[in-house]
């Protein structure tokens, strides 16, 4: 287990690449897109990824 603030989606891709599950809480603090969530996924199909993202009051992710 590897517990870090980090604020940079290459950060969790560095994670995918060591650990068999990566856990994010607010994915909207990375600086990515949602739709950035899909690459990584299909990057590394073989790791667990928990993401937490959060709605705004205006209703954007």
């Amino acid at each position: 287990m590897n517990i870090k603030g980090t604020r940079k989606i290459t950060d969790v891709r560095q994670a995918a690449n060591e650990f068999d599950g990566v856990i994010v809480d607010s994915y909207g603090k990375l600086g990515a897109k949602v739709g950035d969530f899909d690459k990584l996924r299909n990057a590394y199909p073989n790791t667990i990824f928990i993401l937490i993202f959060q709605k705004t009051n205006s209703g954007t992710i």
